[in-house]
């Protein structure tokens, strides 16, 4: 599978901005290709537009929250304000123990 990202800036901690301008950037797959000012698209390749917005490669959306993973399925639907009572909670007898976040973040990295 093959994407071209068109109009992006790369992050270039050298550049005067902390990025690069405008570049157009090839995914081929899973594995940058080719970054070039201007590059046409090929047949079939999907076309991303970034509208000159940072194009970040390899991040993965790994936020969770790690406090209350131990919790899951343990409270009935509540609406977010009385949620973040447990998640953040400002009685000490509703904070977790440090073995409870120990578990929360392993339970939240582990992979099943």
């Amino acid at each position: 599978m093959s994407v071209l990202f068109k109009d992006v800036r790369l992050l270039d901690f050298n550049a005067a901005a902390g990025m690069l301008d405008s570049r157009d950037l090839r995914v081929v797959n899973g594995t940058i290709e080719q970054i070039e000012t201007t590059l046409g698209p090929r047949q079939g390749e999907r076309v991303i537009w970034g509208h000159g917005n940072l194009l970040m490669p390899g991040l993965v959306n790994s936020n969770f929250h790690s406090s209350v993973n131990h919790m899951k399925g343990r409270l009935p639907s509540l609406p977010l304000e009385i949620f973040m009572l447990y998640e953040s909670p400002a009685l000490e007898v509703l904070r977790p123990t440090p073995r409870e976040l120990f578990y929360g973040r392993f339970w939240g990295a582990w992979k099943f």
